[in-house]
């Protein structure tokens, strides 16, 4: 599950910027992406710390190597994070589509 997390987050992110690189290979693109589409410096700058510093830091050194030593409360940990990673992402794109409540062009 962990991995299926981290791959749903990685495709996601293939498909804002139009490409089929790794999810370790999408930071500058992706940060730059993010403050084109209106997403504040500060938190462009906590996505960048806990996306490119942490989780894809833990899913290649934990994950991707099996430890298989996760208590119930990291895989939430994970699964909670990867859904305000991809939430955000979600809410910039309608934000850009101009149809959602509470968006800029409201």
């Amino acid at each position: 599950m962990l991995d299926s997390l981290r791959f749903s987050l990685e495709q996601m992110v293939r498909i804002v910027l139009s490409n089929q690189r790794s999810l370790e290979n999408q930071k500058e693109d992706f940060l730059r992406w993010l403050k084109n589409h209106g997403v504040h410096v500060h938190i462009g700058n906590m996505y960048h710390d806990l996306l490119f510093g942490g989780f894809t830091r833990y899913q290649n050194e934990a994950v991707k190597h099996q430890e298989d030593q996760y208590t119930q409360a990291e895989v939430e940990f994970v699964l909670y994070t990867t859904g305000t990673f991809l939430r955000l992402i979600q809410r910039v794109l309608e934000q850009e589509a101009g149809g959602s409540p509470g968006s800029k062009r409201d």
